[in-house]
């Protein structure tokens, strides 16, 4: 396609999807929309119902329900995936849909928006020492439809960023529960990092600070979001979508996966389904690994 139209089928018209399909459709792409729920099907009625081989997919499913989508995707033919984030509900599931992928020689792609701040476009790529990271938003502020998940995963941009600056997570330690976190992050090249999460406080705060070896000090806030963020992203994906073999993907799915079970590490036992009643038995008792 040399970087021009590319097809795409989004599955899953919730908030994310459907903000998603608009960009891609806004940008002049060939957008098709997949959707249980024939409520938000219609609401798309500018896409026409899934019908030619698409080039690229878009999972954007709850986590639970990521893998029939990509195994269809995969079937049809698609060339590029998009996961939205947490890649999945369990590491089984999780392993299973990157090792799909890899099997079938379909490039995967991670979501990680925050990445895509204009206001990071300054911060160099390192060496950082040390990181903070936080984000502190109300619960009134998220979607009411958002079912209740665990901080870390819920808000797993941080780890992403934390690992963009400071490079693959060798150990993470902390607290968490469906409402707040704090991590403690230890890096493959000797960086050290922390997360801070809360869902209760006000008023919203979300950025990072960064040390280099000199003390050199970066800070970014990151607060209101810049929607820009999610066009960019999206540009950049549908580059990859037209260019798989040529371009290297922001976010392999392997990279994801490793920032995603960073994060179960944290949570609990990842074997089994994240869910509410699963998160807050390890936050009663204590859980800090």
């Amino acid at each position: 396609t040399g970087g021009g139209v590319v097809n795409f089928v989004v599955f899953g018209l919730g908030s994310i999807g459907a903000r998603r399909a608009r960009i891609l459709r806004d940008a002049g792409h060939l957008v098709w929309g997949v959707d249980p729920d024939p409520e938000r099907q219609r609401a798309f009625d500018c896409y026409k119902p899934w019908g030619p081989v698409p080039v690229a997919a878009l999972i954007c499913t709850p986590p639970g329900r990521r893998r029939e989508p990509v195994a269809a995707a995969i079937e049809a033919g698609a060339v590029a995936v998009f996961l939205e984030k947490p890649l999945a509900d369990t590491e089984r599931a999780a392993r299973e849909i990157v090792n799909r992928l890899h099997g079938a020689g379909v490039v995967g792609v991670g979501a990680a928006n925050l990445r895509w701040d204009p206001r990071l476009d300054a911060v160099a790529p390192g060496p950082w020492i040390r990181g903070t990271f936080w984000m502190r938003q109300h619960a009134r502020y998220w979607n009411p439809t958002h079912a209740p998940v665990s901080m870390v995963l819920d808000s797993i941009h941080e780890l992403d960023l934390a690992r963009r600056y400071l490079g693959p997570i060798r150990r993470a330690v902390g607290t968490t529960s469906v409402d707040a976190a704090r991590l403690e992050l230890e890096h493959e090249g000797g960086g050290h990092s922390t997360v801070h999460l809360d869902r209760l406080g006000d008023p919203p705060q979300r950025g990072l600070r960064l040390v280099d070896s000199e003390g050199g000090v970066v800070r970014v806030d990151l607060w209101p979001p810049d929607p820009h963020m999610y066009v960019r992203e999206m540009e950049h994906f549908a580059a990859v979508a037209a260019q798989p073999r040529r371009l290297v993907p922001e976010v392999p799915i392997r990279d994801a996966l490793e920032t995603f079970l960073a994060a179960l590490s944290v949570v609990g036992d990842s074997t089994e389904p994240v869910s509410y009643t699963h998160l807050r038995a390890h936050e009663t008792r204590g859980n800090l690994v």
